[in-house]
């Protein structure tokens, strides 16, 4: 069913459409802090806050809209614990609830287990907090997401033990103790649960886990009450990575990055799946088209014009390893193809040094303000953006150039030409990046032009992009 769909319904996209560059602010001391923002919740004033960890403690730091720390709020449950926040939400009294991991929660004590924090939102303290361990024996919890309903706080986590991993869902209420409790399978050769992430819908949560037995995904969606409405299987390839879900007017939408699709055998393709919140039937799959690299969704959010706010991670292999490398992207699914509006570059500070977006959102109601934390570094130091397209941010409708780059590889000093197809019959833009994403050479193509000569380029591996208006076409070249 998902291979026939994909066939009739899949959209192209290549990024980006409006370059922009963000230069991030970095927390923590380089060489000293090891610090890592996981999720952030905006406020009406101008500020958000994010939550990650902070050298083995769980952090919530509010920041202006420049960046600026306000104030920063530690949990530390013991001086051996080690605490991590991955997830949290706004509850309907206008305070946060928080999710996270701790190891040695208490002296003497190795089992890993989940925990939930609920702080006020100027930071002064921890309001209360409750750690959840299971009853059976030799298993742990752990990797929860936590969303709301109403009322309704919602954990979904997994259940793990040495023979395999079940999904766990944990009803809590506002006291943070637990109300119900359920575990699920979704199939008996699955083997391994991992969980992806869970958000509301109008009649319940959706929820998306990852296999790694059987390199499938399984999105559910149940009542308030952990009754599942129905359940599908789907990404049934080589692999999934990464994954975020949201929802809006009767929409789920499911990001991910997934491995041996029929449109990129070679690498991970980063892939956003409508699917209808009665059904859970496919209404549309949206193929982000950046060929020659692995890529995968970290986050995605509806802005409240409509518009999906998508954290997209590139993996980009060099000689010498590989380079993680993201943008935001901003992409309207009401429009038949979806097309993407926009697009947020943050630049790699060096040819080894990675920039992983975790978590983008809208900072207001036009989706021209856009927010994202994430880590530089691999286990380095946590960043914060709060962009603004200086372009207002208009739906542009992208078709593909199929151009020629001959030779590829090419050798050093060797000349390197572009050939252009005939359809080409406007103004476009000849751009080249290297490895950190730097826009290093630009030139005007008039419409005229079907072959070109690049500069010479010092040994590398390097982005040739031809720009219209409304084309747009991508390709690697390496110099070897």
């Amino acid at each position: 069913m998902f291979r026939f769909i994909l066939v009739l319904v899949l959209v192209h996209l290549n990024v980006p459409v409006m370059y922009s560059q963000a230069s991030p602010t970095v927390y923590g001391m380089s060489g000293n802090d090891i610090t890592k923002a996981n999720k952030m919740i905006s406020f009406t004033d101008g500020s958000q806050i994010w939550a990650g960890e902070w050298n083995n403690k769980g952090v919530f730091m509010k920041v202006k809209s420049t960046g600026d720390e306000i104030k920063r709020l530690y949990v530390n449950l013991d001086t051996s614990s080690q605490v991590r926040i991955k997830d949290m939400v706004r509850d309907v009294d206008g305070t946060i609830v928080a999710v996270g991991e701790c190891r040695n929660c208490f002296k003497n004590d190795s089992i890993r287990r989940i925990l939930a924090v609920r702080v006020d939102s100027t930071l002064s303290s921890i309001i209360n907090y409750k750690i959840y361990a299971t009853a059976t024996s030799g298993a742990y919890l752990t990797s929860p997401f936590i969303e709301r309903k109403n009322n309704t706080l919602m954990i979904l986590a997994v259940l793990a033990t040495t023979s395999y991993q079940d999904m766990q869902l944990l009803s809590i209420n506002k006291q943070l103790d637990t109300i119900w409790t359920k575990s699920m399978n979704s199939c008996v050769e699955c083997f391994s649960e991992i969980s992806i992430d869970i958000t509301a819908t109008s009649s319940g949560f959706v929820m998306a886990l990852g296999h790694a037995f059987t390199d499938t995904a399984t999105i559910y969606h149940i009542d308030t009450l952990g009754n599942v409405r129905w359940k599908v299987r789907s990404f049934t390839f080589n692999g999934i990575f990464g994954g975020a879900l949201a929802y809006s007017n009767g929409k789920i939408y499911i990001g991910i990055g997934v491995n041996g699709t029929p449109y990129d055998y070679s690498f991970y393709t980063a892939i956003i799946q409508t699917l209808s919140e009665s059904t859970g039937s496919v209404l549309a799959i949206t193929n982000i088209n950046d060929p020659f690299s692995d890529r995968y969704i970290s986050s995605l959010e509806v802005a409240p014009n409509g518009n999906l706010i998508v954290g997209y991670i590139r993996v980009t292999y060099t000689f010498t390893g590989y380079l993680i490398s993201s943008q935001i992207l901003i992409i309207n699914p009401n429009t038949s193809p979806s097309t993407l509006a926009g697009s947020i570059t943050i630049p790699n500070p060096g040819d080894s040094v990675n920039m992983t977006i975790a978590h983008a959102i809208s900072l207001n109601s036009t989706g021209t303000s856009i927010g994202g934390v994430g880590t530089r570094g691999l286990t380095g130091r946590a960043f914060y953006l709060n962009y603004n397209l200086t372009t207002p941010v208009t739906n542009v409708s992208i078709q593909n150039i199929d151009f020629t780059i001959y030779p590829n590889p090419a050798s050093f000093h060797q000349e390197v030409n572009i050939k252009l197809p005939n359809k080409v019959l406007e103004l476009h833009y000849l751009q080249i990046y290297d490895i950190k994403g730097v826009r290093i050479f630009e030139t005007k193509l008039s419409a005229e032009e079907r072959n070109y000569t690049l500069p010479i380029l010092s040994r590398g591996i390097y982005t040739v992009k031809i720009i219209g208006k409304t084309d747009m076409g991508v390709k690697k070249l390496i110099v070897e």
